[in-house]
């Protein structure tokens, strides 16, 4: 039983959404707290993160026309691209 749960536990992997990376940068989401502890637990897990390329531009537009700030914007999508683990994937047609 402890063989299969390990091997489980190895094989895990999550799809992580933009508004995800959003709830743990705004403390003002609801679900600020909650979301920090889960990039937390996949950080330290060194969990693979799967994550479409177009997260990017999702965290880097959102973050841009709710704080007008572009360099803030810039600034955060580059550092998620260092985020431990990430696995962006291009969606193609079969994909989407």
């Amino acid at each position: 039983m402890k063989t299969a749960l390990a091997a489980e536990r190895a094989n895990r992997r999550y799809t992580v959404d933009a508004s995800v990376f959003m709830s743990a940068f705004n403390p003002m989401e609801p679900r600020h707290a909650e979301a920090n502890a889960f990039l937390a637990m996949l950080r330290t897990a060194a969990t693979p993160v799967i994550v479409p390329e177009l997260v990017f531009v999702e965290v880097a537009a959102t973050i841009g026309r709710t704080l007008e700030d572009a360099s803030l914007a810039m600034s955060f999508a580059q550092a998620l691209r260092h985020f431990p683990n990430l696995l962006p994937i291009t969606l193609d047609e079969a994909l989407s």
